[in-house]
């Protein structure tokens, strides 16, 4: 079913990469003869809207499975997204900062949005190939009882 592949491709890439969503589900879309416009357009899942959702979510999963979810982490982890947007003004000492708050924040998210990603990707997989499944049944049923082709 293309509709469902794109779906699925559009919101893992979508979830999954931060850049050049939409040319990963394109791309992906193609190889896996899926519906491009449909890739391309369920990208938009993560928008300026959902994004801190998205990823905070995928932070506390991969909290939980890396056995980081403690409070005072998730707490720390925000003051040192703080400190490094801070010293991301200072050019000599934004790359060590970023690096500090990667260290904190990476693992969990590292584990999170992929799992997140994958999991979401495959509900509306499945979520759409059933709904399409459906709707065929019914408009071939109607079909038959009306006597058309």
């Amino acid at each position: 079913q293309p509709v469902a592949r794109g779906a699925a491709l559009g919101i893992f890439f979508g979830i999954l990469t931060p850049i050049a969503q939409i040319a990963f589900a394109v791309l992906g879309a193609v190889v896996l003869r899926a519906n491009i416009v449909v890739a391309a357009a369920s990208t938009l899942v993560s928008n300026p809207f959902t994004f801190p959702v998205i990823y905070l979510w995928a932070y506390r999963l991969g909290a939980l499975l890396t056995g980081q979810q403690s409070r005072e982490d998730e707490l720390g982890a925000l003051a040192g997204a703080e400190d490094a947007a801070q010293a991301a003004l200072e050019v000599q000492s934004w790359y060590p900062a970023l690096l500090d708050w990667l260290s904190s924040v990476g693992p969990p998210l590292a584990i999170g949005v992929p799992l997140i990603a994958l999991s979401t990707a495959l509900a509306a997989y499945a979520l759409i190939y059933a709904t399409w499944g459906l709707l065929r049944r019914m408009r071939d049923r109607s079909s038959a009882t009306e006597g058309g082709p």
